[in-house]
């Protein structure tokens, strides 16, 4: 229980920290990716994973043909390292829970980073955390690991953007949860703390293009 509410105050903080951010920081705030007003791509992946929920609630053997498997993995079926993202484990509740985090959080990023930074910390965070998963929690499945990236590459870009102080403890709120998460071997901490990492990648990145101005790109 005590993993799931962490798990809830890191996607709410990430999210209140990046909407709060962008409504702040305005169309060319520093960090910000000016071309990315939309979430298309937040958008067509919530719609596609909408359709993979529906064909397991309809074939309930695409569960455990697509989720995280260490045995099944381990004799060559590595391919579930990326189908397990498509499925959910949750039933209702938790497949209701990972898209609308998805949705929101996932926009939110999106309008920040941008569609490619926010593709790359999705699947790479995502990549990271189920390897993790492999020793920690040998078989699952769900979105969820890749949101909890997205959280936290927001979350480091807010921190780091001189924002109010209200953004700034939003953000260090999802970054906290996600160390506690981490620290009692939950994946969602793992993937918190890889996008967090390749947040921090892509603020060094921009650092040197900003030459005093507020446009880092």
């Amino acid at each position: 229980m005590l993993n799931q509410w962490l798990q809830i105050v890191g996607l709410s903080g990430a999210y209140l920290a990046t909407s709060g951010y962008l409504r702040t920081a305005g169309p060319w705030g520093a960090g910000r990716d000016p071309t990315s007003s939309r979430a298309t791509a937040t958008m067509v992946l919530t719609l596609v994973l909408c359709v993979t929920a529906m064909l397991q609630w309809t074939f309930p053997g695409v569960l455990s043909a697509f989720r995280r498997d260490a045995t099944r993995i381990a004799t060559g079926e590595w391919w579930r390292l990326g189908t397990a993202l498509l499925v959910q484990d949750g039933g209702v509740a938790g497949t209701v829970f990972n898209l609308t985090s998805l949705l929101l959080v996932g926009s939110a990023a999106e309008r920040l980073l941008g569609s490619r930074r926010w593709l790359l910390i999705f699947l790479v965070g995502a990549l990271v955390s189920e390897l993790i998963a492999l020793t920690w929690r040998p078989i699952g499945a769900g979105n969820s690991v890749a949101t909890f990236s997205l959280a936290g590459a927001v979350s480091v870009r807010c921190v780091t953007e001189r924002p109010s102080v209200a953004v700034f403890l939003a953000a260090a709120v999802t970054l906290t949860s996600g160390v506690a998460l981490l620290v009692v071997r939950d994946i969602h901490g793992a993937a918190t703390f890889a996008g967090a990492v390749i947040g921090l990648v892509f603020i060094t990145r921009d650092r040197p293009r900003a030459s005093g101005r507020t446009i880092l790109r």
